[in-house]
């Protein structure tokens, strides 16, 4: 077995176990297969197209294509030109599948993002980073199959008479350009919410390093086209892609693990408490978990006057399917999603009123996690 197939086949295992884990913590969380989201079903077709991926760059391992060495065209024999035919379109079929997969790992983390930002302002780049991420996916099929290589058949024509139908690099080029400048962009979302949330070091160093495994993605984008552009007949490429591709599906499941890990190893949440069956009460300003509030009766000696005060925080709220974290079993045992809170703080002092006063004007509050 060949060194390239060993470390894809690895890079395949892991990459599966994590998509594994990611579907045990959901349907742990949601009970039901029914009650799964957009971006589960999504990462399933992912799934799908990741294995077409590994599976084609072990088979182009050994294959060869209609691009050619000089001289090579004059040493072609009918065996040999069926021989690249065959390999030219498991060029053709790896390009759409490497293009499905790390797409289709934007998408998934696109949704993750609306969840977190729902109501907050950051959830308008949000949607203006999906416009992009879907428009750059149709343009690099558009170019890919209609601009670049006409007619079509080139692509696996032996010889071809387009380079481009051989070579591919305006493709190479324009995907290279969209994929990074879309990575980029992806990481620009949750780190600042994740440095900015109100959690223990801790646990901001761990969210940020999972994000930040986006630049991994992009070094790994960044060589398969260099390698590809430095030495066109080098194998280097088939490395890099199935890092980036494993990578990238990596890095769109594991914020979704971490529900069965908590639960399986007891650890603690990310607001600094332990996993336990008690009902507990967290209080998180801008990050995981669920708004409280207190009241409180200061004791004194004037019998005729009362005074109560409430706080109450995590006016608003955002929902997400997404269980980056999972608090205490707060309420019948069932974990609480990733939230992440738009803060307002309200403080109401309320006296009893003396004989003399008038009750006009009172105002009750009553308790509530939103407004």
């Amino acid at each position: 077995m060949s060194q390239f197939a060993v470390e894809s086949w690895i890079w395949y295992g892991v990459t599966v176990f994590v998509i594994i884990l990611r579907f045990i913590s959901r349907l742990m969380l949601v009970k039901s297969v029914k009650s799964l989201q957009v971006e589960d079903y999504l990462m399933l077709l992912v799934l799908c197209f990741y294995t077409g991926l590994v599976v084609t760059l072990n088979r182009i391992e050994h294959a060869k294509t209609n691009l050619m060495a000089p001289g090579e065209e004059e040493n072609l024999t009918p065996e040999s030109i069926k021989d690249r035919v065959y390999g030219s379109k498991l060029v053709l079929v790896t390009e759409q599948c490497m293009l499905a997969t790390i797409w289709g790992c934007k998408g998934c983390l696109l949704l993750l993002y609306a969840r977190l930002t729902e109501g907050i302002k950051q959830q308008l780049a949000v949607k203006i980073l999906a416009g992009y991420v879907v428009g750059s996916y149709i343009i690099l099929e558009i170019l890919y199959f209609a601009v670049w290589c006409r007619p079509f058949h080139n692509y696996w024509a032996v010889p071809t008479p387009n380079e481009q139908c051989s070579t591919a690099t305006h493709h190479l080029i324009m995907t290279m350009v969209f994929n990074i400048s879309s990575d980029i962009l992806m990481m620009c979302i949750p780190l600042p919410l994740l440095i900015s949330a109100s959690l223990p070091l801790r646990s901001k160093i761990t969210l940020v390093g999972v994000f930040s495994m986006g630049a991994f993605i992009i070094l790994c984008a960044t060589l398969s086209k260099v390698y590809s552009f430095k030495d066109r007949f080098s194998p280097e490429w088939l490395f890099w892609y199935v890092r980036e591709a494993s990578t990238a599906v990596c890095v769109a499941n594991i914020p979704n693990c971490w529900s069965l890990v908590r639960r399986v190893f007891n650890l603690s949440s990310w607001t600094g408490s332990s996993h336990s069956k008690g009902r507990t009460h967290h209080y998180a300003p801008y990050g995981y978990g669920t708004g409280t509030h207190s009241r409180t009766r200061p004791t004194g000696t004037h019998k005729k006057s009362l005074w109560t005060s409430m706080t109450m925080s995590g006016v608003r709220k955002t929902e997400s399917a997404e269980e980056i974290i999972k608090t205490d079993l707060e309420q019948a045992n069932h974990g609480i999603p990733l939230e992440i809170w738009h803060q307002t703080s309200i403080h109401v002092t309320e006296e009893q009123p003396g004989p003399k006063e008038s009750h006009e004007g009172a105002t009750t509050i009553g308790p509530g996690r939103g407004a």
